[in-house]
């Protein structure tokens, strides 16, 4: 059985702060509802809400 393994790619475009990518997606899934491919993301910085995308990475196995 092969396992997929995705990233949380995010930037806040109000504060520059630089990547968003603290949560994984297990915990997004568990806190958000709607599309995996876009996933709305309070920066932890400003809270300003952005657009985060959930990207697979590969497959491991």
């Amino acid at each position: 059985m092969s396992k997929r393994k995705y990233t949380v790619r995010a930037e806040c475009p109000a504060c520059a702060c630089g990547d968003i990518t603290f949560l994984g997606p297990e915990k997004l899934r568990e806190k958000f509802i709607g599309k995996e491919e876009e996933i709305d993301i309070l920066c932890p910085m400003c809270g300003t809400k952005t657009k985060g995308k959930l990207v697979e990475e590969g497959e491991k196995g």
